[in-house]
């Protein structure tokens, strides 16, 4: 039986859930309203603090679910470029399986650093990131680690 926050991946690995981490994604933001820059900005940043690494790896990128953006309306002068949301609460999670990566016979375990957006606090993950969580194979996302 599936524990909450379990994920089944494309090539039937379910990986568990280590840890989990979230807050609301303008937090600290204290005046005007974002912009797809800041946005574009935002998501790069995300990717490069939850890269990790194996031993002897290079460092490994974590599987991004690009968050969906909605645009506000245009006043008459923005200044700061077009105005834009993504959804309320940023994640970040850390998933594990047994299984190992086929880089190296010698590891024998995985993990994937998860990174999404939702509107509402997770769990559960919510349906539309889920299902573009579960297209990608853990093999191809995941790292591996020595026992």
């Amino acid at each position: 039986m599936a524990k909450l926050g379990d994920v089944d991946f494309a090539d039937g690995v379910c990986a568990s859930l280590r840890w989990l981490s979230q807050s609301l994604t303008y937090s600290g933001l204290l005046d005007g309203a974002p912009t797809d820059e800041m946005n574009r900005d935002l998501v790069a940043s995300v990717r490069e603090r939850y890269r990790r690494s194996g031993p002897g790896q290079e460092p490994h990128d974590p599987l991004v679910i690009e968050p969906r953006q909605v645009q506000l309306p245009l006043r008459e002068q923005d200044p700061f470029g077009q105005r834009s949301l993504l959804p309320r609460v940023f994640c970040a999670a850390e998933y594990w399986s047994p299984t190992p990566v086929p880089v190296e016979e010698t590891w024998s375990e995985s993990y994937l650093v998860l990174v999404w957006w939702q509107e509402d606090w997770a769990l559960p993950i919510d349906a539309e990131v889920l299902e573009e969580v579960r297209r990608h194979a853990w093999q191809s996302v995941a790292y591996g680690w020595f026992d």
